[in-house]
């Protein structure tokens, strides 16, 4: 799995800040669309170098998380980062520390 994560993504197309699924769902078309072959020839060899490397893969794109965060007077007050941000940076961890199906065994 090749799992990359964006932040700062401006496009999400919904206006329901609260339909984090919806926003899953972009992620994924966004991804199948850059990573689908295409007529042009633009990126091409990375595009195949990339598939040809990982089974599956995966992007998540996180907004920007505020700019009280990025002010060097910030001291890690979490109620300072913006809403959204926290909601999907919350499904982001559930996602990569899901251990659902993980047994323990080697």
């Amino acid at each position: 799995l090749c799992g990359t994560s964006v932040r700062d993504w401006q496009n999400f197309d919904t206006e329901d800040e609260s339909d984090i699924d919806g926003m899953e769902e972009e992620m994924v078309a966004y991804l199948e669309h850059v990573t689908a072959e295409r007529a042009a020839s633009d990126l091409k060899d990375t595009r195949d170098q990339i598939n040809s490397c990982f089974e599956e893969i995966a992007c998540f794109m996180l907004t920007h998380p505020g700019f009280a965060v990025i002010k060097n007077k910030y001291e890690g007050d979490v109620s300072k980062i913006e809403t959204l941000f926290m909601s999907l940076l919350d499904r982001y961890c559930q996602r990569v520390f899901d251990t659902t199906g993980i047994d323990g065994s080697a």
